[in-house]
């Protein structure tokens, strides 16, 4: 069959899988990315890229996706709108790059390219950040733009400056996305570094001049803005000992769930060594695949749905893949047919977990915080005074929604929270583990909020400030118990303070 064909067929199959998963999930985001949201729109507004006006706090992990909205905002655009906009762009463009790669290196096929393609594009771990409002899409769009423009120039006797300085902005992009961006960056700096005794250090040297002087700026601007070494984030979600490696191990056995025929495949080959022999330009490949990934078990891996640490790394993991299945001695056609097999059984798995409530699935489906936040902080800026202050555990649809000055208890967007020291850091919820009930009760928030997006009436066992608070006997002297029927029929509990209560 004409190349031609085969490449339209293929994306209109995946385009097809792409539109039907998102809109089984419809109409979910992720509550996080209402975070970014509230940041960019801070920074169209002139207060700054702060999380309140006036609070210089890093509550974000993604400063170039924050930018970009912050600036869509100040040309008029809705930040929600355009977080998925985006997201459906770099998403196909990560789609159309992988059928693209065989231009990008000559040890990858044409087949190889489509089989990548399908692969990722029918694989629900990839699917459903289309929707999220997340910068997933982005920064897994520059991962592999990076490692492919690496290949490429990998093949060439002697890249031109104008080439290697190219390649320094793409590492300098994904590290401003996501600080795991300097891993990748660190890695193909290193195999430029390696590449050839007398073209090695020209390689490296221009590629690390072009991505320093992009980066270090910004390193030093963030640094004194926020004035601390790492993001505000890092301090909440990571510690230093067992239990979160433990944990991490378990994300990745996860994730290996519906990655299982994937990962099976790309192994194969490594059984044998004629990969090695063919191959051994690619091998940059599964170093990034096995160095990432050890660094997301170290960290303890994440507690959102759709295996987000792991998702920029999926393009390269269906990449080895369909080299080593196409790699294998026999038919090309019998390849091709095995291949649009596993890219239907990933799509009939996928379909499974809808209907059955398996996990992968199951955990988007059930993620309806930012829906339920969005009604919850329309009201709250609907029936508040413009100058009160809400205490809350859902940090980003309901301070998005309501406008409030916000103290985050789970520390995310707060200083001394984040920082204060939790003796069995990694037991608990990535993300989840943190909060200082005293701390927030000596704000006097007009508003606590326990629980998640609907609030609960008691303490939520799965936060630590709502535990503290709720034994504090001066919380139940200033705070009283609002349940609010919500326009959808949900209900709210959330507490207020009395002496407003006696102003109404």
């Amino acid at each position: 069959m004409n190349k031609k064909i085969i490449f339209v067929l293929v994306l209109l199959f995946i385009l097809v899988v792409l539109i039907w998963h998102n809109c089984s999930i419809r109409p979910w985001m992720l509550d996080d990315s209402f975070i970014s949201f509230r940041y960019a729109e801070n920074f169209a507004a002139g207060h700054g890229l702060v999380f309140n006006p006036g609070e210089r706090v890093e509550g974000y992990t993604t400063f170039l996706w924050v930018l970009i909205l912050g600036v869509g905002k100040v040309l008029g655009l809705k930040v929600v709108s355009l977080s998925q906009i985006l997201g459906a762009f770099f998403s196909i463009g990560t789609i159309l790059l992988l059928m693209f790669a065989h231009r990008f290196s000559s040890r990858i096929s044409f087949p190889a390219s489509m089989l990548a393609a399908l692969f990722l594009g029918t694989c629900g771990v990839f699917t459903p950040w289309l929707s999220s409002g997340m910068e997933v899409s982005l920064f897994t769009f520059l991962v592999l733009l990076s490692l492919l423009y690496h290949l490429f120039l990998s093949e060439k006797e002697m890249p031109s400056i104008r080439q290697l300085l190219i390649l320094g902005v793409y590492l300098s992009l994904g590290s401003l996305t996501r600080p795991e961006g300097l891993l990748i960056a660190g890695l193909v700096l290193v195999a430029r570094l390696l590449k050839g005794r007398t073209t090695g250090w020209r390689n490296f040297s221009l590629a690390f001049l072009s991505f320093a002087g992009i980066y270090l700026p910004y390193f030093a601007w963030r640094l004194l803005y926020y004035g601390y070494l790492l993001p505000n984030t890092f301090y909440t979600k990571v510690g230093s000992n067992a239990d979160q490696v433990a944990r991490g191990i378990v994300y990745l056995q996860d994730f290996l769930s519906p990655a299982f025929l994937l990962s099976a495949i790309a192994l194969i080959p490594f059984l044998t060594l004629r990969w090695f022999r063919v191959f051994r330009k690619l091998s940059l490949i599964p170093i990034v695949l096995f160095i990432y990934t050890a660094y997301i078990v170290v960290v303890g891996g994440d507690i959102m749905p759709a295996f987000r640490f792991f998702t920029p790394l999926l393009p390269l993991l269906c990449l080895l893949s369909a080299i080593s299945l196409v790699s294998l001695p026999g038919p090309k056609k019998a390849v091709a047919i095995v291949g649009l097999i596993i890219s239907l059984a990933v799509v009939a798995y996928n379909l499974h977990e809808i209907k059955h409530d398996f996990y992968l699935y199951y955990k988007i489906q059930i993620d309806q915080v930012a829906s339920r936040g969005r009604e919850v902080g329309i009201w709250l800026r609907l029936n508040s005074r413009a100058n009160e202050v809400l205490a809350t555990n859902t940090a980003g649809s309901i301070p998005y929604y309501s406008r409030l000055k916000t103290i985050d208890m789970l520390g995310l967007n707060d200083l001394h929270i984040a920082h204060r020291p939790i003796a069995d850091l990694g037991k608990g919820q990535a993300g989840h583990e943190k909060g200082d009930g005293v701390y927030v009760l000596s704000r006097r928030p007009d508003y606590v909020h326990m629980g998640s997006s609907l609030g609960s009436v008691r303490p939520d066992h799965d936060f630590l400030s709502d535990e503290e608070i709720f034994s504090q006997p001066v919380f139940h002297q200033l705070y009283e118990l609002k349940t609010i029927s919500l326009p959808s029929g949900n209900i709210l509990n959330i507490y207020r303070k009395k002496k407003l209560l006696l102003q109404d």
